[in-house]
């Protein structure tokens, strides 16, 4: 199953056309909704939307609503998360916190497209709220 998931994220990845880094770095930041779903550690499926609120000094907030299956919504309010940029290719990708939450910005900083490679395994789109 981890093998799919990671396939069908990766494919995710692959929507994003290549880009000139520079301008997908110009155009990148403010507030993204981000729908994902996926798989917990423990087996449980989950989904949730949330915003990151991304700002250039490579922090973020990030409050929204988890919801997985066996305990319910729950609320998330997060301050301070830290990204950063890793260069993969001619692509724009940001790493959010940790390794493996992975994230590769569209060329005109509009949408986000999130895969994990760890235990946590999911994948989503991040639609930028405003310009």
């Amino acid at each position: 199953m981890k093998t799919l998931l990671l396939a069908v994220a990766v494919s995710t990845l692959a929507w994003a056309a290549p880009a000139d880094a520079q301008d997908c770095r110009t155009n990148f930041g403010g507030v993204y909704t981000f729908a994902h779903s996926g798989i917990k550690p423990d087996g449980a499926f989950f989904s949730s939307l949330v915003s990151f609120g991304f700002r250039t000094d490579g922090t973020f907030d990030v409050v929204g609503v988890i919801n997985k299956r066996g305990t319910g919504p729950f609320l998330v309010d997060a301050k301070g998360g830290h990204w950063r940029w890793v260069e993969i290719g001619d692509q724009c990708d940001l790493v959010v916190d940790r390794q493996d939450f992975l994230g590769r910005v569209s060329f005109d900083g509009r949408f986000i497209s999130f895969v994990t490679t760890d235990d946590e395994q999911l994948a989503g789109v991040a639609i930028r709220d405003a310009p």
